[in-house]
Parts: C-alpha cells; sequence; structure tokens
C-alpha cells in the first residue's frame, strides 16, 4: 500500500535547514498536496501543515530550488482541488514558490491556456541570476509522444520552446 502512496512526487534538499522536502503526488486515486520534510539532524519525518496560497493536489509538476534551498519554485502539474482523480481533474500551469523559513506557498502567476495541453517532467533548473526556469514539457494523453525543453521566466507568465524535441514514450 505505501509503495503505491505517493507517485511522481517533487522533492528537493533544503542546506539552510538540513532536510530534504516531499511536496504532491499521487496515489490510491488520490491527487496529493500534503507537505512532508525529513531532518537529516534528527533523522526524522515530520507531515508538516502549509500556509500561504492554497497548492492544488497534483502529480506530474515540476520543482526547482534555489541554490541555498530555502525557496523551491513549483509549475505545472495534472490534479484536482479536492484530490480526488474522479472529481473534475485539470492541468495546472501555475507557478508558485515555496519558501522553507515558514513552510509557505506563494502564487506567482498561471500561464495562459495553451493550445495543447502539456505536463511537466519532475525537474526545474533555476536560473535565479537571469531570472529563468528551465523545464522538460510533454502530453500525458498518449503514449508515443515527445519531450521538449522550454524556457520560461520566473516572474512572468511567458515561455519559449528551446530546441528540437526528444521521442518520449509516456507511460
Amino acid at each position: 500500500y505505501t509503495l503505491t502512496e505517493y507517485w511522481h512526487a517533487n522533492k528537493f534538499i533544503s542546506f539552510n535547514n538540513n532536510a530534504l522536502y516531499i511536496l504532491g503526488g499521487y496515489g490510491q486515486i488520490r491527487y496529493k498536496n500534503q507537505l512532508q520534510r525529513y531532518d537529516f539532524t534528527n533523522k526524522q519525518w515530520e507531515l508538516l501543515e502549509s500556509k500561504g496560497d492554497f497548492f492544488m493536489p497534483r502529480y506530474l509538476a515540476a520543482l526547482g530550488a534555489n541554490n541555498t534551498g530555502n525557496k523551491a519554485y513549483i509549475i505545472g502539474g495534472f490534479g484536482s482541488k479536492s484530490g480526488d482523480q474522479t472529481i473534475n481533474p485539470k492541468y495546472s500551469y501555475e507557478l508558485l514558490t515555496f519558501n522553507t523559513n515558514d513552510n509557505s506557498f506563494k502564487h506567482v502567476y498561471n500561464f495562459k491556456q495553451p493550445k495543447e495541453e502539456f505536463c511537466f517532467s519532475n525537474s526545474l533548473i533555476i536560473d535565479s541570476t537571469n531570472n529563468h526556469f528551465y523545464g522538460l514539457i510533454h502530453p500525458i494523453d498518449r503514449f508515443n509522444s515527445s519531450l521538449q525543453l522550454i524556457k520560461g521566466s520566473l516572474s512572468k507568465p511567458e515561455f519559449e520552446l528551446v530546441g528540437e524535441s526528444i521521442p518520449y514514450s509516456f507511460h
């Protein structure tokens, strides 16, 4: 049962508080918005209460953290407000930040609805100096598809496709 509880969750290490954070995921017919932390110093797991803006239960989102790991960027995903897979699931095109200092989420923006819907691969590369992120996107409505690198802004709802697509089989 626990093996299938948190598939496609996002994770990052926060060096400033020596902890691993795990957010979201999918399992047992539910999208997750739980926030978990493993403290490497105390060797203990915690289920944390989040603050700030609503973090919709989701999976297939991307996450990247800044250099110290006290701020993470979460973008996209597929889920539902209730977390129930059968009740109004939808794509998300929002960018949120998560602050480890107070466990708060902050909504930054939503992309416009794209012509062809997509989800993200799990990781983002954050370029704080130039205020950009890089991530891979792909459709989830077909098995034989492709990955596409995108470059997006960390402050404005805009992105551009970069390079050629890569063949990809979505499971």
